[in-house]
Order: structure tokens, then C-alpha cells, then sequence
């Protein structure tokens, strides 16, 4: 568990056209998607996936732009809580990390022992609780 970034996508396309795209390959995978807009209680990623009892967050963003303002202290509270969030810019990363993170029968067994990463070809790094891991590779 713990958040996962990739390193960048392609210039001109816009959050939206992204996030739709990923949200309707979600639903397509019988994935059940919520969209956050919480008033007055900001920072918090743009979508929570819903799998077979697994809970997994995204902050899209358009390509190549970073978090904002308190964007990073809020998603670092959540992966010390043991959430797992990504934080991508692109749609193949993003499908590719929900397939891995609520598809994958390997993935949800190991929420048990409280500790997954996962391998994604864009990966920038890994975040687990109290820890910060630059990697490209990361092991299932």
C-alpha cells in the first residue's frame, strides 16, 4: 500500500480528458468510482475506485503538472494510514495501476500483511508508511 506517481505524459491533453477516459475503462472492469469534490476540505485525490472490498484513490492531473498546495501532505496522510494512492498524468498508467491494485487476486490477498508495491514501467516512486522509496521498479 502507499502511493505511487508516474513521471509524465503527453503535453496538450487536459485533466478531464484523462480522468473520463480512465473512470469509463473503471466501470467497463466493473470497478464502482466515486467522484470527491469536498467543500471547504481540500487536497484530497479526484477519485476513489471500489473493488471487491479493496479501496484505492487517484489524483489525476494534467500531463506533466504537479500537486498543489497541501495535495502532497493530504495523500501522505492517507498512505501512513495504509491507503493505497496513485497520482498519475496519463490514462495507460492509471488503468495499469487499477488493473494491478483491484484486478489482481495477488494484490488484494496481500492487503493482509499490510505491505504491497507494485511495478509500473512510469513509476516515479513508491510511499509507505514513514518511508520513501525512488524507484522505477517495484516488486508484487
Amino acid at each position: 500500500m502507499g502511493l505511487v506517481r508516474n513521471a509524465a505524459g503527453s503535453q496538450g491533453v487536459k485533466e478531464v480528458n484523462v480522468e473520463v477516459k480512465v473512470v469509463n475503462w473503471a466501470k467497463a472492469h466493473g470497478i464502482t468510482v466515486l467522484k470527491l469534490n469536498l467543500i471547504g476540505n481540500t487536497g484530497w485525490p479526484d477519485r476513489v475506485f471500489l473493488y471487491l472490498g479493496c479501496i484505492v484513490l487517484i489524483e489525476v492531473k494534467r500531463p506533466g503538472e504537479d500537486l498543489k498546495r497541501n495535495q502532497p501532505a493530504r495523500i501522505e496522510e492517507l498512505v501512513v494510514q495504509g491507503f493505497t494512492v496513485g497520482v498519475f498524468d496519463d490514462v495507460r498508467t492509471s488503468c495499469d495501476f487499477l488493473e494491478t491494485t483491484l484486478l489482481s487476486e495477488a494484490w488484494r490477498s496481500c492487503f493482509s500483511s499490510g505491505r504491497c508495491e507494485i511495478k509500473l514501467q512510469k513509476c516515479m516512486a513508491v510511499y509507505g508508511p514513514g518511508e520513501r522509496v525512488d524507484t522505477r521498479v517495484a516488486s508484487l
